[in-house]
């Protein structure tokens, strides 16, 4: 499904060019479930940003079902994202002035998808057992309840891959496990899951763990 092929990404600053990673190869399967570990700094988010196309890689290839996404126009690129790729940001990035069914229906704004937004949002809001917070504001909620609004949002329009960077770093043990088990269940139910976590406790839970180390891969479990 997911397949990056020396893959190297640079930052370009005034005293000249950082690498952030060296020749990454690395091929993800539909339904896996995959860990990506690694001390601040080591990479992990930025191979996460490349792998759900928000950040072009400076050198290698990737292929996602077979299509080398480099040929992709700025426009299809984000065309592509927004019906593969569902995100859930450690830091939730909620609209304050929308209520709780209106950040979940976001994602349908730039879509063509034929799903009922809002029909799907309500199914989702059931299923993270938040259906009576839908027209609460995000200073209203916790920050697991915020989490669970996030998680609905990604995955309103049915997407094939769910990407969750750090997705439990602000929350209490009890609340980072709810949010665990709903992503795991929407793994379960087929869809890819890639979760980026410095939580040992987290990584425990998948079979699959990625380790890098100054941008480069060191272990593929």
């Amino acid at each position: 499904m997911i397949r990056l092929n020396n893959i190297s990404k640079n930052y370009s600053l005034k005293d000249g060019e950082v690498p952030a990673l060296d020749d990454i190869n690395l091929t993800i399967e539909k339904g896996e479930k995959v860990c990506i570990l690694g001390r601040s700094g080591s990479g992990k988010t930025t191979l996460l940003d490349i792998i759900a196309t928000i950040l072009t890689p400076s050198q290698g290839s990737y292929f996602y079902n077979d299509m080398d996404i480099s040929q992709f126009s700025k426009q299809e690129l984000a065309k592509f994202r927004n019906k593969e790729f569902g995100f859930v940001f450690q830091s939730y990035y909620l609209i304050k002035e929308k209520n709780i069914l209106e950040n979940i229906c976001l994602p349908a704004i730039y879509s063509d998808s034929l799903i009922d937004p809002q029909q799907n949002a309500l199914k989702l809001m059931d299923i993270l057992d938040i259906a009576e917070l839908k027209d609460r504001y995000p200073n209203e909620l916790s920050g697991g309840q915020r989490q669970r609004v996030a998680i609905a949002r990604s995955a309103l329009l049915n997407p094939n891959v769910i990407i969750a960077d750090e997705p439990t770093g602000n929350l209490d043990e009890a609340s980072s496990r709810i949010v665990l088990d709903h992503l795991m269940n929407f793994n379960e139910q087929g869809k890819t899951l890639i979760l980026v976590t410095h939580d040992q406790e987290i990584a425990s839970h998948f079979e699959r763990k990625i380790f890098l180390n100054d941008g480069r891969k060191i272990s593929n479990g």
